[in-house]
Order: C-alpha cells, then sequence, then structure tokens
C-alpha cells in the first residue's frame, strides 16, 4: 500500500507541478562545489519520489540537513554537506514506495538513494552513508556507530522535540532559527500518515528499526 492508497488526506505531489517554495530551494541550493550539482538532483529526485501535497515533508527533510549540519559543526565532524543534504532529503521516502522485499522502510530510503546517487558521493565512505539512513530513526545511541549517524540520530530527536532536545550541543536560537525559516507546514499530518503506513505494512519496524 503507497501513502496516497493509505488515507485520504494524503494527496500525490506528482500529479501537480513543484510548489513554488521547492523552485525557490532549488535556486537557493544550487551549488557548483560539486562537479555534478548533487543538491539540485537530490531536490528533483525528491519531487519525484514524494507524493504529498503543501511542504511539510521537504521542510521537515530540509530542517534535518541543517540540524545535522549544526550538530556536526558542534562536535567537529567534518563531512560532506551534498552528501548530508542528500541522506536528510531520501531519509523518509522509503515510506513512499512499495515495501518490496526490504525490511523496514530504513532500507528502502537506502536503496532509493544508491540508485539515485551511489555514484557521485565521491569519497564518502559506503559503511558511513548506510548507517546515516539505517540508524537515523533510533530512539537510543546504537554501540560502535559511526560519529556521523550519530549526529544524524541526533538532529532527527531534536526535529522530532521541535528543539526541546538538544543534547547540549547546539544553542535554543540557532534550533529556534531552523524552525523559521522552514515552517513545519503540513507534516503532522503526512507524520500521521507514515505511522498508519508502517502499523499496517511493517509493524516491526518499530522494535526492530526505531526502538532497537
Amino acid at each position: 500500500m503507497t501513502p496516497r492508497a493509505a488515507h485520504a488526506f494524503s494527496q500525490p505531489r506528482s500529479a501537480h507541478p513543484p510548489p513554488l517554495r521547492y523552485a525557490v530551494f532549488v535556486m537557493e541550493v544550487a551549488t557548483t562545489s560539486n562537479e555534478a550539482d548533487l543538491r539540485p538532483r537530490v531536490l528533483n529526485a525528491f519531487n519525484r519520489h514524494s507524493h504529498y501535497e503543501g511542504d511539510g515533508l521537504l521542510n521537515h527533510s530540509i530542517r534535518l540537513f541543517e540540524l545535522t549540519k549544526l550538530v556536526m559543526n558542534a562536535e567537529r565532524i567534518d563531512f560532506d554537506d551534498d552528501v548530508a543534504f542528500g541522506i536528510a532529503m531520501f531519509h523518509d521516502l522509503g515510506l513512499t514506495v512499495p515495501r518490496g522485499e526490504s525490511p523496514t522502510y530504513m532500507h528502502r530510503s537506502l536503496t532509493l538513494f544508491q540508485e539515485e546517487f551511489g555514484g557521485l558521493c565521491g569519497a564518502v565512505d559506503s559503511t558511513i552513508i548506510e548507517e546515516c539512513m539505517l540508524l537515523n530513526h533510533r530512539v537510543f545511541p546504537v554501540p560502535n556507530s559511526t560519529p556521523e549517524a550519530e549526529a544524524f540520530r541526533k538532529a532527527v530527536w531534536i526535529e522530532h522535540t521541535r528543539g526541546l532536545k538538544r543534547y547540549g550541543l547546539v544553542d535554543k536560537a540557532s534550533v529556534r532559527d531552523v524552525f523559521r525559516r522552514h515552517p513545519r507546514a503540513n507534516l503532522d499530518r503526512v507524520l500521521l500518515d507514515f505511522f498508519w503506513i508502517t502499523v499496517r505494512n511493517e509493524p516491526r519496524t518499530i522494535t526492530n528499526g526505531i526502538l532497537f
């Protein structure tokens, strides 16, 4: 079951032109830092795979990228910005495609990312990318995970607690600014859809992917 079929309120974005907010952001992130111009390519791929109207999922993913960079800067983790952007933008997209043989939506998100950009990540260790994608929704720290993956995990929970949890790393004003520049929009409706998709189609992901 796709998100579109799961709930009537989940309007498919693919039938409509990209929203103005999306088009403006494509212009903002256009960069020559990577000869493949990875960030605009990531946004175009995001728009193809996301079935949701509104800016909720888009802004959520952008906030995750910016919060991850705040955490990485605080912890002095050097990580490719374009790859971090791609991971953040794709981290939930496994919930927008059919389950297939993937054990969790995180695995589907990783597969989508690898299919789209696997050859464009330069010297970034593939293990780091895999852990960032597969472990970012874990409630608790994963022993022996990479610092990059743990930074993504912390950023996810800064996002989902709306900045109440900051791990003593990021100041309140910086987090508030991220939320101000990228409003929540209709994210609550999207997350409710995600919840029911997970409960109905892959309930074990809650214990074998989120809690543990």
